[in-house]
């Protein structure tokens, strides 16, 4: 909107004291909060006009911005709580996000991400709840053995922030087994959240599986 929000000299909100007709130059005199999307900054407020535009798309907002898809549901999270819409999970998915950011950043691995994101779910939840949900399984096994070499249980609440670090590693392998990772497939069954069997493909005695249950 480009309206100035914030004092110039001490950083508080600015109150808007007088409104003028544009035809007949009718003045108010009062003092009117600013809406709320005025405090919003360019940045933001680019980011919620390509987000409506893209209809709630999250993908069509990664092609448009060329980033991640947990950064854009972490700029959405964001969004969210400036505006004043966040709920009591507000808190724990920000953590989750920092995580997330961790590890995209090479801060720490896959293992260490796992082990951080599980040590926070099995914190108290903010709003007391404490039930286990639905999780999404990957299993890989390699050379016809039955014993996995990767085995790994993602809760669903924030397996759809790790839908990335999932493609670029299982999903590699999958393309060399001539089965390519459907990721709209990925992403929507995570949102879907109902048991289902994603990928179940076998090449050379090897096998990968990625389902909900």
């Amino acid at each position: 909107m480009n309206i100035p929000n914030r004092c110039p000299s001490c950083s508080g909100l600015l109150l808007a004291t007088e409104l003028c007709c544009s035809d007949c130059k009718t003045t108010i005199n009062g003092s009117f909060e600013l809406p709320v999307f005025a405090l919003l900054s360019a940045e933001d407020e680019k980011f919620l006009k390509i987000f409506l535009s893209a209809r709630g798309s999250i993908k069509e907002v990664e092609r448009q911005l060329n980033i991640s898809y947990p950064t854009v549901k972490a700029r959405l999270d964001a969004l969210i709580g400036k505006l004043g819409l966040g709920g009591p999970q507000a808190g724990a998915k920000k953590n989750r996000m920092d995580i997330i950011g961790r590890l995209e950043r090479g801060e720490i691995n896959a293992q260490e991400t796992i082990a951080q994101l599980e040590a926070l779910e099995a914190s108290p939840s903010e709003d007391g709840g404490d039930k286990p949900g639905r999780a999404l399984h990957i299993r890989v096994c390699e050379g016809g053995t039955s014993e996995p070499k990767v085995n790994v249980s993602i809760p669903l609440d924030w397996a759809i922030f790790m839908a990335p670090f999932i493609e670029s590693k299982i999903g590699a392998k999958l393309a060399e087994a001539g089965h390519p990772l459907d990721t709209v497939k990925l992403q929507e069954a995570i949102e879907a959240k109902k048991p289902m069997k994603i990928v179940d493909a076998q090449n050379n005695g090897d096998r990968i599986e990625i389902y909900i249950e």
